[in-house]
Order: C-alpha cells, then structure tokens, then sequence
C-alpha cells in the first residue's frame, strides 16, 4: 500500500516580500504569490488528490485555494506556522539586531532556540504535527494527500515523516514558496523523493 503525500509552501506574502516575521500573524499574498500558486496548479491539476489538508492561516488557505480551485479543504489549525511572539510583524534586519542569539539559535541551532515574548519552540511545533502525521499514516493510508501550510512548520513536519532528528533542519535545504515536496510511505519505509521543488515557476 502506497501513501502519497505532497507538502507545499504557501505563495509569496507582502511580509515575504518586505522581509517580515510572519508566524501566527498574516499578509496577504502578493501578485507573484498568486502566480506562483497557479502554475503550481497547472502542474498538479493531472493528480488525483484524495485530501487537501491546509492550515488555518489565511495565506495558506489563500494559496489553497489557487492551487486546488475546485476541491473541498480540510482546514487544520495543528500545520499552521510556528508562533514567533514578539518578532512577529518586525523586519529581519531589526530582529537580528535586536536578539542576535535568539536569531542564531532560530536558524542554526533550533533546539536551543526560545521565543521572545509568548511563542513557540521547535519542540512545541513538533509536539502539535505529531498526531497529524499519525492520522496520515492510519487515516489516510493508500491515499494521495497534500498539505499546504508554511516554511518552518514544513521543516519540523518532513523531519518526522523521515524520521530525522530536529537538530538537522538548519542544515537541510530550506523551503521556498509554493515549493513542492513530495514523500511516499510503503512497505519498505517512508521515501523523500524530492524536496522544495520549484520548477513550475518557469
């Protein structure tokens, strides 16, 4: 039995593009998000999905909803991106500027990051995608699922499906947006066939 499983990026925000936190807070997507999320369904639309599970923030549903014009969304609040507290709505630069450790830790060390103000951890995102991670393998076993949701949450939720230690993700192959990641679980194991694949773009 085959389980498909593609994970997208939600498209470029305005908060992308101004180079701003996002987290729990949300921008809207701008001309080139848009256009990212339809040629991205141009590329998936000869794919019969049996799920599209999409997290509850409003520019991954956006995106969604480009991507997948004519299919019903399961919304998931479990796959929405990690909470940043205090950062969120800053521009990078600031941040960075503001809390050099917690800004390394953030992309280098993720297991000894702390969030400035009320947010989350790694350890907290990982706790909350575990159970959906479990539901895919029993609820959705032999199907093809997609999950759009956001660059961080994406990071900790392929490293469990592959079973790989969190520590890894800052030195693993980053996210871009509306990028297509693609897993297969079977009898022999869970497989990353590609990962933060962007050819639609052209």
């Amino acid at each position: 039995m085959k389980t498909t499983i593609y994970l997208i990026r939600h498209g470029k925000t305005l908060w992308n593009q101004e180079h701003r936190m996002q987290g729990s807070k949300n921008s809207p997507l701008t001309d080139e998000g848009k256009q990212q999320a339809l040629l991205l369904q141009k590329r998936l639309e000869p794919i019969s999905f049996d799920e599209i599970i999409v997290s509850t923030s409003e520019r991954a549903q956006e995106t969604a909803s480009l991507v997948f014009p004519n299919q019903s969304l399961k919304l998931e609040s479990r796959i929405r991106e990690i909470e940043m507290g205090a950062w969120e709505g800053e521009l990078h630069q600031d941040v960075k500027q503001q809390y050099p450790n917690q800004w390394h830790a953030f992309f280098n060390n993720p297991l000894h990051y702390s969030p400035v103000g009320h947010g989350e951890r790694f350890k907290d995102v990982h706790q909350r995608i575990a159970p959906v991670v479990d539901d895919i393998k029993t609820q959705y076993a032999g199907k093809t699922i997609a999950l759009v949701s956001h660059r961080i949450t994406l990071k900790v939720l392929t490293n469990y499906l592959i079973n790989e230690n969190l520590e890894s993700i800052s030195s693993q192959q980053d996210f871009d947006s509306t990028s297509l990641t693609k897993i297969v679980m079977d009898e022999n194991g869970t497989h990353l066939i590609y990962r933060n694949e962007t050819s639609h773009y052209q």
